[in-house]
């Protein structure tokens, strides 16, 4: 009696097993493999590449640079991977990934701290919001502090003023002792304006191509008549219409540059000027204070400016209601049962700036390439289903 080993009975089926896997990867790999002749032209070099980019790496390949000429490289059997880099290498392109997507720029553009050469929009969101100086003043607050949606203040959160521990009740779950700490921006501002010690102006939005300058203004617009008067000064009878600013007025002009890493970011320069106008008898005077910063943001991120104050001076008439009011004449009684009270309230305006970076145009035509050929595929793999769709 023959007895067989046990590894020979199980040995054809481990050698079919290894031929299965074996033949499954080498197919795989084969299908990875591309060739390409050096007149190709690159953009649609691109396309290729692009479809098995999504294909394998489930990326979005987008080309930022604006080369247009041949690859001028021949590609022989090679893996696509290395048959695109070979070709960036040739014609002086760098590749970036990022988590959904695959860039090619120039290498003159991904320098740190250089502008990115083709066109970002930036969507600037701006905050006015005016609070009471002498608040600001007691809570301590240091503007400079920003960072992350947070300041810094100083405040003794045991003081027995009822507005300190009010705007803290508001603002804070725990109780903290006194000396410095840090309070998020928005909440701030809700407290304040829950107390009647601020409220938000306006929240105006404007988007912006990357290096040009675009103005949010909150304030009026004047027309004076001014005198015409020649080189010398001398006035003569040709008067023309002049046309004022004024109010709060900022003037952003972001910049999308790119950092040590090749991530983006906005090299954001503000420039702000808050202004009181009014006509005088050489036509008008301007009394203006303005405030220039330059800061590095992030997508998304915001910057604060503070430090615009302003008196605020409203007369009143207190005492007895209607008595208070009656003429002079009428036997004096006005000064006898009311009187005039003038009072004087600075105020501090708080300009709190976001900078979003949206896709250029340059990006949303690349996506929308890529969606149309996306589309012609599927109706050439299924012809069945766009024939559905056609008008008998």
């Amino acid at each position: 009696m023959t007895i067989k080993h046990p590894l020979k009975q199980i040995l054809p089926f481990v050698v079919l097993s290894l031929l299965l896997v074996f033949g499954n990867t080498l197919a795989a790999t084969e299908s990875e493999l591309i060739s390409l002749s050096e007149n190709v032209q690159y953009i649609d070099a691109i396309k290729i590449f692009n479809n098995y980019s999504q294909q394998y790496d489930n990326k979005v390949l987008l080309d930022m640079s604006d080369y247009s000429g041949p690859i001028g490289v021949n590609i022989d059997k090679i893996h696509w991977k290395a048959a695109l880099h070979s070709i960036l290498k040739k014609n002086h392109l760098l590749l970036s990934e990022k988590e959904n997507a695959i860039l090619i720029n120039k290498e003159a553009e991904v320098k740190s701290g250089d502008e990115v050469k083709y066109i970002d929009d930036i969507l600037i969101e701006v905050t006015f919001f005016e609070a009471d100086f002498n608040t600001i003043r007691e809570l301590g607050i240091d503007w400079s502090s920003f960072v992350n949606g947070q300041v810094s203040l100083n405040a003794n959160t045991r003081s027995t003023d009822q507005l300190t521990q009010q705007l803290f009740g508001l603002g804070f779950n725990r109780s903290f002792a006194a000396g410095s700490t840090t309070i998020d921006v928005t909440t701030l501002f809700n407290a304040l304006a829950s107390t009647d010690k601020g409220h938000i102006i306006s929240r105006p939005q404007i988007t912006v191509m990357s290096g040009e300058t675009g103005t949010v203004q909150d304030g009026m617009d004047y027309t004076v008549l001014v005198p015409g008067r020649t080189s010398t000064g001398e006035e003569i009878d040709q008067a023309h219409e002049v046309n004022v600013q004024s109010g709060t007025i900022v003037h952003v002009t972001p910049t999308v540059i790119l950092d040590e890493e090749g991530e983006k970011a906005v090299r954001l320069v503000v420039k702000v000027e808050r202004s009181t106008a009014q006509p005088d008898a050489t036509g008008y005077s301007k009394k203006t204070s303005e405030v220039n910063s330059q800061k590095i943001l992030y997508n998304s991120e915001e910057t604060i400016v503070g430090g615009l104050t302003t008196k605020e001076t409203i007369s009143l008439r207190k005492g007895i209601p209607f008595l208070k009011d009656l003429p002079w004449w009428v036997f004096g009684i006005r000064y006898l049962v009311g009187y005039s009270q003038t009072q004087v309230h600075n105020k501090e305006l708080i300009i709190l700036i976001k900078a979003t970076i949206l896709p250029g145009a340059h990006e949303r035509k690349k996506i929308r390439v890529d969606s149309a050929d996306q589309i012609e595929q599927v109706r050439d793999k299924f012809p069945e289903i766009e024939k559905k769709f056609k008008k008998k």
